[in-house]
């Protein structure tokens, strides 16, 4: 929050009274408008917002309207500071306002085809963009945005390499069960710290294996990433290995860095290397009766485990290791 003159009654009033009476006082009183800028609302109050409320804070740079239908275009075009827009799931939000919001650099459109390519090739300053399931955001827009640093493109086979191969700023990418975005693409996104590979076979140990900075992978159900290119990536520190037979001991042994693994659902990762990864603090080992108390013995800094379906597991051993 921030003020237009030196701190006056209207911004003790802003600072100290709870927030909806804040509303009630800017509904009222058009000199707190005029000298106290508000510039976000708490988000435990963004399921009450409607376009009447957020008349009364122009000056907002942070927006949660997530399925809330009660937040259109009407008041959304009006908001041209905003950087920051939630517009998930709601279908009140369209092209109409998005192309008004020049500011924004992150966008989440996800599960909402009222905004289009129309709009998001005109927002040059996004960084961060969320378009998982959004099949009317494609190459069109997206080839356009070349400082993207953060891309969530789930489930959305309207973006493929031809686009991804602009994006050489990426750092952060969801390409998830994406069939054409492949390793065309991903071997040429060097700066890459974080990928979601998860069913995606046409992502493989070809252009993983060029990825050397990547500290988060998630390579579940993607038998294409294999010990192959898993034992070089040395600077991970969080793997989703889940459903992955291709992924074994041969590999996480050498990731002594790891803090977070999800081994559930792959037997060929066992005790022999996870009780070498004595930096897990998060650890699945569900339906992987392969990794027992044994290791779990020596991961002194574990403080979550998730072993359901696995009786060779005593989650005791957490606690007991938290009392030493």
């Amino acid at each position: 929050m921030t003020s237009m003159a030196s701190p006056d009654i209207w911004v003790l009033i802003a600072i100290h009274c709870d927030f909806r009476d804040v509303i009630t006082i800017r509904s009222l009183n058009s000199k707190i408008r005029n000298r106290v800028q508000i510039l976000e609302i708490p988000e435990i109050l963004s399921s009450s917002l409607s376009d009447e409320i957020l008349s009364l804070f122009p000056c907002i740079t942070s927006l949660d309207a997530e399925y809330n239908n009660n937040i259109t275009d009407l008041s959304v075009k009006k908001l041209t500071r905003l950087t920051d827009l939630n517009a998930r799931g709601n279908l009140k939000i369209t092209d109409e306002s998005i192309c008004k919001l020049k500011r924004l650099t992150s966008l989440d459109a996800s599960g909402n085809n009222n905004i289009t390519d129309s709009s998001i090739k005109t927002l040059t300053q996004l960084t961060g963009l969320d378009v998982s399931g959004n099949l009317h955001i494609t190459d069109e827009s997206i080839c356009a945005l070349t400082g993207l640093t953060s891309l969530l493109a789930r489930d959305n086979l309207r973006i493929t390499d031809n686009s991804l191969c602009a994006l050489t700023r990426l750092a952060l990418l969801d390409a998830s069960g994406i069939s054409k975005i492949t390793d065309k693409s991903i071997q040429l996104l060097s700066g890459l710290t974080c990928l979601n590979a998860r069913r995606n076979l046409h992502i493989t140990d070809k252009s993983i294996s060029a990825l050397t900075m990547l500290t988060y992978l998630d390579a579940g159900r993607n038998a294409n990433i294999t010990d192959s290119s898993i034992s070089s990536l040395t600077s991970l520190t969080s793997l989703d290995a889940s459903n992955n037979p291709n992924i074994t001991d041969e590999s996480i042994r050498y990731l002594t860095g790891l803090t977070r693994l999800n081994a559930s659902y792959n037997l060929n990762i066992t005790d022999s290397s996870i009780r070498s990864l004595t930096g897990l603090t998060v650890l699945n080992a569900s339906a992987n009766e392969h990794i027992t108390n044994e290791s779990i013995r020596s991961l002194t800094r574990l403080k979550c485990l998730h072993a359901f379906e696995n009786e060779n597991i005593d989650v005791q051993i957490i606690l007991n290791n938290k009392g030493k």
